[in-house]
């Protein structure tokens, strides 16, 4: 704990003395613009006023100036290839290349619960790994078909056939545009089985 508190002071004072090394220099009217940053800062990449970038790295104090001098000398060993991490920007594509479609959905949907569920018996402890397992699948298998900026969310019911009723149902707040779902029901002799995959468009 008392090793805790004095790095923290430490820190604090390391970080007046960056402040003032920063006034020191703009009072100089030095010409090449620098950025000393602590390591509590968040890490973010983000223009000044005069278009210059600031990397700000959670590893310790670091200067950066965009002229072709070397950095101040607070910069921290470890920190050489700093200058080719940028984190990517969103490119807020407001429409999908291509949109989903709920048709062929539908038959990678049918193939999967076919392939999977002919001639099984409903069991308890297999419909409930198998459930989870083809929930999976199917979202794998549609990931693979193309459609860009979708998440994905898959769901399967498995029950057994007793002649009773069953009522599944569901409710979305979506772009009607972009978003959609595909559902497939698979019957056989002793169990029967309900997928639905919903089609979510990422802008």
């Amino acid at each position: 704990m008392i090793g805790m508190i004095r790095a923290r002071k430490l820190a604090v004072k390391l970080k007046k003395r960056a402040k003032f090394l920063v006034s020191e220099r703009c009072r100089r009217d030095n010409t090449g613009k620098s950025a000393i940053v602590h390591r509590d800062f968040p890490r973010v990449l983000r223009p000044d006023m005069h278009g210059n970038r600031t990397f700000l790295y959670n590893t310790g104090f670091v200067a950066v100036t965009p002229s072709s001098r070397s950095p101040s000398v607070l910069s921290k060993s470890g920190n050489e290839n700093f200058r080719n991490r940028c984190p990517l920007q969103n490119t807020h594509q407001l429409q999908p290349a291509h949109k989903f479609n709920a048709g062929k959905v539908k038959e990678v949907i049918e193939e999967v619960l076919f392939d999977n569920l002919r001639g099984k018996k409903y069991e308890c402890s297999f419909c409930k790994e198998i459930s989870k397992k083809l929930s999976e699948l199917i979202k794998q298998r549609v990931k693979l078909m193309g459609f860009s900026r979708y998440k994905f969310i898959s769901m399967v019911y498995i029950g057994q056939i007793c002649n009773q009723g069953l009522r599944i149902g569901s409710r979305c707040l979506w772009n009607q545009n972009f978003d959609s779902l595909a559902e497939v029901c698979y019957r056989d002799r002793n169990l029967f089985a309900v997928a639905t995959l919903y089609g979510v468009y990422c802008e």
